[in-house]
This record gives structure tokens, sequence and C-alpha cells, in this order.
């Protein structure tokens, strides 16, 4: 069942496009993350969502509330924790959440106890927020988001401020939120690695568009056509003239070692180069991560901005010539007329 759908968003702060036509969905029971750099557009895609910031186009269906036209029957669906979560530092942890509860209705402390206990800090109850590391304040957070048990949880980079078990903590609580108890989760990340070992699917963001929206194993089998083989080589000048003759995609990135592009099988591969002469002491097929195929999609995109801007300019520079030549004209006409006059 579909609980989060966004259709064609757009946001534009001044000149700056923030979201440019962005569409993705969210079921029940899965973890869905938005990847992208800083400025790609992921926070403002959650606010916009959590009714913080409004679209200048484009719609939001949250359990099948409009988010706009809608507004309360949406949200109350929804727990979220964007960019950094707010406390009363100066009461406990257990008094925050309690303060909040009241809003929900949430009189049953025992309720507050599990939600501390589940992110790991029912040992911290009593403890006032303001001794809180950072990590500790983010658990906090996700605990607040999840008081009115919300059928979509909605988190701005999670993994802040956590140490290694903390991250690892997350992550398996995550998947059993959304894989036991049926949670839509949408989270973003900077960490490649978490999402490749937490989401259930990805969407590839950069400068505010969708570059691509895929499972983890879609996107890690993306590329299946073409294979990159690490070579260990004895004879290195003669093997770059080999593989530069044989027209394969490869760059040096040891002494001795060369990342090589192939389209062909890995086998067939070795025995080209071998029979031309390259003398290879070892020869695997490189791991395939979420880091490479993110690198490629956004790179693949900037060098086509590239050629599109230096198209657009282009065809601004035809458009001023015109417009110059169309101004020379009427400004000769102006001239005869007073001439006549």
């Amino acid at each position: 069942m579909t609980i989060l759908s966004v259709n064609g968003i757009s946001k534009k702060y001044k000149k700056v496009v923030a979201l440019d036509n962005v569409s993705f969905e969210v079921s029940s029971g899965e973890i869905l993350a938005l990847l992208g750099a800083n400025g790609a557009g992921k926070s403002t895609a959650m606010k916009i969502i959590c009714g913080l910031a409004f679209a200048d186009s484009g719609t939001v269906t949250i359990n099948g509330f409009d988010n706009v036209t809608d507004r309360i029957n949406a949200l109350q669906n929804v727990g979220a924790v964007i960019e950094n979560p707010c406390f009363y530092n100066k009461l406990s942890a257990f008094d925050n959440l309690k303060a909040v509860g009241i809003y929900y209705g949430i009189t049953d402390d025992t309720a507050i106890d599990k939600l501390l206990e589940t992110v790991g800090l029912l040992d911290c109850k009593k403890k006032r927020v303001e001794t809180f590391s950072l990590g500790m304040k983010q658990r906090l957070g996700i605990a607040h988001a999840l008081l009115n048990s919300p059928k979509l949880l909605i988190l701005d980079e999670p993994t802040n401020g956590l140490d290694p078990q903390g991250i690892y903590e997350l992550r398996q609580f995550l998947k059993r939120l959304a894989h036991e108890q049926n949670v839509a989760v949408l989270l973003s990340s900077h960490q490649l690695f978490e999402v490749q070992n937490t989401a259930d699917r990805v969407v590839i963001m950069n400068k505010g568009r969708v570059l691509e929206t895929k499972s983890v194993e879609e996107l890690m089998h993306a590329t299946d056509d073409k294979k990159t083989v690490l070579i260990k080589v004895e004879n290195v000048d003669e093997t770059r003239q080999i593989l530069k003759n044989c027209g394969y995609e490869y760059k040096q990135v040891a002494a001795d070692v060369y990342e090589v592009t192939v389209k062909s099988g890995i086998a067939d591969f070795n025995r080209e180069i071998i029979m031309k002469g390259a003398i290879v002491v070892s020869s695997k097929e490189k791991e395939i991560r979420l880091e490479d195929v993110f690198i490629s999609l956004t790179n693949d995109n900037h060098l086509s901005n590239k050629s599109e801007k230096e198209n657009l300019a282009d065809g601004d520079s035809r458009e001023d010539a015109v417009n110059d030549r169309d101004k020379s004209e009427e400004n000769k006409v102006t001239e005869e007329e007073n001439e006549k006059r």
C-alpha cells in the first residue's frame, strides 16, 4: 500500500531551483532513501512533505490525504526529524517525551519508557537533555517522532553524531520498524554504505532533480553489461599500450595495477591482452558499490548539464544578435522618420 506519493513537486528560491519536477512513492514496510550531495534538494523535499514549506507546483499525498488541502489528516500520519531535533534542554528525556505526548493524548508512562528503551535511552531517562551528546539527542528525536505511532517516519540524516555501534543499532531498528511493524520510512543520507545496507529503494538526486529511482539491488546491477577488472601486470608500459590499442577504457590505480572497463567476459579480456603480450600477475573483478553507481550517475548528469548550458549560451548569443539587429533596424527607421519631419 502506498503511504506517501510525491507528484511532480518543484520549488524555487528566487532564481535558485531547489526542486525540479520531483516524483517518488513510499509504501508500507519499505525504507526509501533520498541520496544526494549538499544542495541536491533532499531536505527541501522533506520539508514540503511535512508541510514546513510549500511547493510552487505538484502535489503530496500521505495515506491518501493531500498535505495542503487536507493538512491535518495527512500530517497526523507522519513522524519526522528534519535537520536538528529541538527539545526543552532543562527537562529530562522522559519529561520531554511526556510533554509532547500530552498533545497526542498519551498518558501512559510505560509507553514512554518503551520508546526510550527502543532507542537505547531508558537508562538516561532522568538526565537533562542539555547533558546529552549529539548522538543521544538524535536518538531522542527519533523517539519523539514515533510518539504518535506514525504510518510514515521521515528522518533527515539520522546517523549524524552516531558512533559505529549507534549506526548499526539504528539500521537494525529501522529495518524492524519497516519490515515487522509495516511503517513506511523515508530517510536522507550522505552515508552511502549505510544506505546500501539499510534502504530497500534509493532515489538519487542531483541539483533538485531525480536521476534514478531503483531498488538497491537493481542499482548494483545497473552496469551488468560492463564489468570493471583490476589487473596487476609485470610489463606496465607495454600493457598500457596494449589496452590503448585494443580500445579499452582504463586508468592506472597503482604502480603496476590497471582498472579496466570491459564489455566482454573477463576470461576473454584476459586471453586477449595476454595473447598481445601483457604479463598478467593477477586479475579480478572489482566489486561494484553504491558509491560507484552514485558517482557515475551524478558525473553523467554534470556533463549533460554542462552541454545543456553551452547550448543555451549559444542560443542566447544567437538571440542577442537577432535582438541587436532588430533594434538597429528600428533605430534606423526612427532616424529616417525624424529626417522627414
